[in-house]
């Protein structure tokens, strides 16, 4: 008889067993007071008792707006509470209403009048609890046709996959912008493949929220309490987003039956648009692409290791990733994450767990495609409209409808998402000649009228030349009239009118900075043209055009870009996969850099020759070498930041008075003056120097480091909490001036 061991029990197995169980248990019955059900009867017969909607955030928006301009119409022509005008709403009060937009709001477009319309529909059946009458809405609508707005619709451009092809490219090799860190360099590009892959709403990707502001002035009692500002600790996910639970990283068997197995991903998509009334989420597959630029899964495996997201501990680089092999009588394996990431968003903002907002996603999507050359304006729904006519072109209409998360036959496609340039050569259709696809394909695309060479920004002449804003003057003059001379203004009675002026007049210059920005780059694909061909039919030479190089900060971007741009054909299936490996572990060290902003770049000197000594056969390359004692010009925080280079951190600013500068408005900016502080080189936060406070922190730099700007006065710190070395208050008394005991502190470092 054989005796079967049994296996230790891992007690985290264990707890999460008893935990699951725990939330399977059938509910508790509920025991009510006598007479509950009798009281919830009467108080729900009477008429005036209404549950109140709970909305979304959107409507909520909607309602706050058409809530204020309505209220602002009350104010201006004197008919008292808007609560009680809207009560007794009448049609000429509607009329009214609109006829006051349109005088005050400049409201252009006939379709905004009639959302307007509809919107204050919403809030008279908010307030009221009935709708508006059927006639009063008809003859609102027949006014709003007097009015003589304009009818025609913007352009929606549909992207393809060679517009993304283009996006890509100047992402990674073209885009000058600088980011927060470079992981969200990686994800920007997981978003736009992820956006063409899905043709999902980025509000399934990213946090769509937006950031409600306190208005102690409001009089509504119940708009706060219809939104979920957030989650609240435990089970619920803190923000609607795309976390680490809702994808799953596959490693499957080949179909092609080779040795190596191939990885597979499952994104599921469950926040779209009406999800808190009608879930319907949607899970979409994702494969291993030969072109890593093209591969979802190669950008996706790289921010989770960057996160330390695999809950097998062994699974810390690309090569044992992508190489896992199945075990055992399964199909196949799935890469599990830990549990503290399972409700972490994918796409993060900053170094925080919050998730990346839209309005970041928007200004990043407009930037690239200006910098691509693209004339329309680049928007997520250029990747959704590309997206729907593909599948619709490959697909069936349930397939399509499932895909865009619209309603079986609800024609949504045909009337929002159709490409309104006709992809089917009708003339050689009719002539019965064979029909030029190429062409046809080409010309339906947003790639069309690219041009390089489009400004991205307006030259400082230009800007200068143009009249100044009458709008932005009238408001600066009133400014001023009311401050009346005075600076300081807080604390006195035109303290909030100052305030709104000055709140006023930023947006004012950005509402016409965005303007400018847009007519100049529309004018210049209007006068493009003409001067091309005026140019040509003079027998001028033609300009030739050179494409400006790029040179990136970071070694392991352009690295990277090298080679992930280029288009490699016939490559075979070993090849590709290690191309694919490379790319990730370049993206990997691509996380965990950070570009220096130009006007923070410090002044990079060739490093002397005796820093890096050469490579040894047996020891291999030694690490960079900092000097304990740094220039007065270098900034003490930045030459401890491992996310950037040995030349960005060994750097030097111009002078002392702009290295200061710099690290009052970037790194003291904030903290706590009493809190404690590490010293950042690496020689004290090797041995883990911490100091008990900033000021000990300032003298600790000037003594030791020879920071000489930082204080004008010694401090002493009692304490310098490092390892092995006390120093104390009479040692540093005997000293008879800073440099000896400058001297006393380098003597305890061995230097």
């Amino acid at each position: 008889m054989v005796f079967r061991r049994n296996a230790p029990i891992d007690p985290r197995l264990l707890q999460r067993l008893h935990n699951r169980v725990e939330r399977r248990q059938p509910k508790l019955k509920t025991k009510r007071p006598a007479g509950y059900y009798k009281s919830l009867k009467d108080k729900h017969d009477d008429p005036t008792t209404v549950i109140k909607n709970k909305y979304a955030p959107a409507t909520i928006d909607n309602l706050e707006g058409i809530r204020g301009k309505f209220k602002r119409f009350c104010h201006d022509q004197h008919l008292g509470d808007w609560r009680s005008v809207i009560r007794d709403c009448s049609r000429g009060t509607t009329i009214s209403f609109i006829q006051h937009m349109y005088d005050e709001d400049r409201v252009k477009k006939r379709g905004a009048m009639s959302q307007y319309r509809a919107q204050f529909g919403m809030l008279y059946n908010k307030e009221n609890g009935r709708l508006m009458d059927s006639n009063d809405r008809k003859e609102v609508l027949k006014f709003i046709d007097t009015l003589g707005l304009d009818r025609t619709v913007k352009s929606k451009p549909v992207l393809g996959v060679d517009d993304l092809l283009l996006l890509l490219n100047c992402h990674w090799a073209r885009d000058k912008s600088v980011y927060p860190t470079e992981r969200h360099r990686v994800q920007f590009a997981l978003i736009l493949l992820l956006l063409f892959g899905t043709g999902c709403r980025p509000a399934e990707l990213v946090d769509a929220k937006r950031k409600r502001r306190d208005n102690p002035n409001s009089d509504d009692d119940d708009l706060e309490s219809d939104v979920d500002m957030g989650g609240v600790e435990g089970d619920t996910r803190l923000f609607d987003a795309l976390c680490y639970e809702d994808v799953r990283l596959l490693v499957v068997h080949s179909p092609d039956n080779s040795e190596r197995d191939v990885l597979a991903m499952e994104v599921k998509l469950s926040h779209h648009k009406g999800h808190n009334k009608r879930p319907k989420p949607t899970i979409f597959f994702f494969t291993e692409v030969d072109d890593p630029i093209f591969c979802a899964i190669t950008h996706f495996v790289s921010l989770a290791l960057a996160d330390d997201a695999f809950e097998a501990p062994s699974l810390t680089t690309p090569k044992r990733v992508f190489e896992h092999k199945i075990r055992g009588p399964v199909n196949c394996t799935e890469l599990h994450w830990k549990e503290e990431m399972l409700k972490t968003p994918i796409f993060r903002r900053d170094d925080s767990e919050a998730a990346l907002p839209y309005n970041q996603l928007h200004d990043s999507l407009n930037r690239l495609g200006k910098i691509a050359g693209i004339k329309e304006i680049l928007t997520s729904y250029c990747f959704r409209r590309g997206t729907a006519n593909v599948v619709d072109h490959a697909a069936t209409d349930a397939v399509r409808d499932q895909v865009m998360r619209h309603n079986a036959n609800s024609a949504l496609h045909n009337g929002h998402y159709a490409n309104e340039k006709v992809r089917f050569d009708v003339q050689s259709a009719g002539l019965g000649r064979p029909s030029v696809d190429g062409v046809l394909r080409m010309l339906t695309h947003m790639s069309l009228m690219c041009d390089p060479r489009a400004p991205v920004h307006v030259p400082d002449e230009v800007l200068a030349a143009l009249p100044p804003d009458p709008i932005i003057t009238a408001l600066e003059l009133e400014r001023e009239q009311l401050k009346a001379g005075a600076y300081r203004i807080r604390g006195t009675s035109i303290e909030a009118e100052v305030r709104r002026l000055t709140s006023a007049i930023g947006s004012a210059r950005t509402r016409r900075r965005n303007i400018v920005s847009q007519e100049y780059r529309d004018e210049y694909f209007r006068r493009r043209p003409t001067e091309d061909i005026e140019k040509h039919n003079n027998g001028r030479q033609e300009e030739e055009y050179i494409e400006p190089v790029v040179e990136h900060q970071i070694p392991q971007r352009t690295q990277l870009a090298d080679l992930i741009c280029p288009r490699v054909t016939g490559i075979t299936p070993q090849n590709a996969v290690k191309r694919r490996i490379q790319v990730a572990e370049l993206m990997l060290a691509l996380c965990k850099c950070r570009e220096v902003p130009s006007r923070y770049r410090l002044r990079v000197g060739i490093p002397p020759p005796s820093i890096f000594k050469e490579e040894s056969p047996e020891l291999g390359p030694l690490d960079p070498f900092f000097p304990l004692e740094c220039s007065k010009k270098q900034c003490p925080f930045c030459i401890g930041d491992e996310s950037k280079s040995y030349e960005q951190r060994m750097g030097e600013f111009c002078r002392p008075a702009t290295m200061m500068n710099h690290v009052e408005n970037i790194h003291l900016k904030g903290r706590d003056p009493k809190a404690k502080i590490e010293c950042f080189h690496p020689t004290c936060k090797s041995q883990g120097l911490v100091l008990e406070k900033l000021e000990y922190f300032k003298s600790h730099v000037e003594l030791v480091h020879g920071f000489t700007a930082f204080s004008s006065i010694c401090v002493i710190p009692p304490r310098l909490g490092m390892v092995g070395s006390w120093f104390s208050h009479s040692i540093l008394r005997l000293s008879k001036s800073k440099y000896e005991a400058r001297k006393v502190l380098l003597s305890s470092y061995g230097t």
